[in-house]
């Protein structure tokens, strides 16, 4: 039988993703996660840039002409980021990590 996603072991539909960073890395991690039907949250810098990508469903500078699909929704609040995840995945940059960290941190 032929597979529908990338994933060789089926995941639960239950599971929520939280990937924090959207630059090519987060994006990718998103992509692969939603071909599979899996609902990823993308943490962005910025809530500009996540209205683009939620509107147009693609980023202007990465992994450009890579639509992404609709499970996959980009905020810049972290607390709607994670909400209700199951899994978080840090993708940002090492020497952006700490910054990012201190301005999403409770």
């Amino acid at each position: 039988a032929k597979e529908e996603g990338v994933l060789n072991a089926p995941l639960s539909k239950n599971i929520r993703f939280a990937i924090l960073g959207g630059g090519n890395f987060g994006l990718a991690l998103c992509h692969v996660l939603a071909r599979n039907n899996i609902e990823c949250s993308l943490l962005i810098r910025t809530q500009e840039m996540a209205d683009y990508i939620n509107e147009k469903r693609e980023h202007p500078n990465y992994l450009t002409g890579i639509r992404l699909p609709d499970v996959v929704t980009a905020t810049a609040d972290p607390k709607i980021a994670m909400e209700n995840v199951n899994y978080i995945i840090h993708a940002v940059p090492v020497q952006y990590s700490r910054s990012f960290l201190n301005k999403i941190a409770p």
